[in-house]
C-alpha cells in the first residue's frame, strides 16, 4: 500500500488593511499580498505522496528553507515542495499533483473522507508552517517560527 499523504498548502487571505484580523506573523509577511476586500482562503493543488507520508515534516522543513525571501506565496510554496520531494522520490511513480475538487471544504468530515489513511490529509499554513492532519496517524510539527529577520545581510532568515 505505501505510506500515503495528501499535502495542501493554505494561505489565509488578509482582510483589507485590517492587521488586527491576522496573527502578527501574517501581518508582517503578507503586506505585499494584502487585498482590499475579504476573499476566501487560497489553497494549492493537492500533492500526493505514495510512500513518504512519514517524511512530510522533514520535506516541509526543507521547503521552508527554500522559500526564505518568498514567504506567503501559496503557488510557489507548492511548486518548491514538489521540487524538494523530487530529490528523494526518484522515477515516475509515488509523487502526484492534482487540482482540488470543485466542492472542496476544509472541514474535518470532508478531509477525513478525502484521506487515504496513513499520514492522511495535511493542510499546511504557508506563513506559520503549522499543519493540521485529518484521517491519518499523527506527525510531529515543525519548530515554530519565532522571529523574522529582515536584515539584507541575513537574507530574510527565519530564526
Amino acid at each position: 500500500m505505501g505510506d500515503r499523504a495528501l499535502v495542501i498548502f493554505k494561505e489565509l487571505v488578509a482582510v483589507g488593511a485590517n492587521k488586527k484580523a491576522l496573527p502578527p506573523v501574517y501581518s508582517a509577511l503578507s503586506a505585499s499580498r494584502r487585498v482590499a476586500t475579504v476573499k476566501k482562503d487560497s489553497y494549492s493543488p493537492v500533492i500526493y505522496l505514495h510512500s513518504h507520508g512519514y517524511a512530510v515534516p522533514e520535506l516541509l522543513s526543507d521547503t521552508r528553507q527554500v522559500m526564505v525571501g518568498r514567504e506567503g506565496d501559496v503557488e510557489y510554496t507548492a511548486a518548491r515542495f514538489v521540487g524538494v520531494c523530487h530529490k528523494i522520490i526518484t522515477g515516475n511513480l509515488s509523487l502526484g499533483i492534482w487540482n482540488l475538487p470543485s466542492d472542496f471544504k476544509q472541514t474535518k468530515k470532508y478531509l477525513e473522507e478525502m484521506s487515504h489513511g496513513d499520514a492522511g490529509v495535511i493542510i499546511v499554513d504557508i506563513y506559520t508552517w503549522e499543519f493540521k492532519q485529518y484521517g491519518g496517524y499523527k506527525l510531529e510539527q515543525l519548530a515554530p517560527l519565532t522571529n523574522i529577520t529582515n536584515d539584507k545581510e541575513k537574507n530574510n532568515v527565519w530564526t
